[in-house]
């Protein structure tokens, strides 16, 4: 499994925390393998996937949305596969 997700510092009115994470070597290449940091991509705030997304696409995800406003799940518009 994979998972990327941004969360706001609790430090800072402006900076947030990206996180790119794998359970294992498989995991870690699939989340190392997109383009996250190219200008002009575009990825939810939260995706969860499994490490066949290389080869298997949009069916690899697991869950992926958009906290709401206020930064909560409860809120989140998400998909769930």
């Amino acid at each position: 499994m994979s998972a990327y997700y941004i969360w706001p510092r609790a430090d800072s009115k402006t900076a947030s925390v990206a996180v790119v994470a794998g359970t294992g070597l498989k995991g870690m290449r699939a989340a190392e393998a997109n383009q996250y940091l190219a200008a002009g991509s575009g990825f939810p705030d939260f995706m969860i996937f499994s490490a066949d997304l290389p080869e298997t696409g949009s069916k690899a995800v697991k869950q992926a949305g958009f906290y709401s406003n206020t930064w909560d799940l409860q809120n989140a518009q998400m998909i769930n596969q």
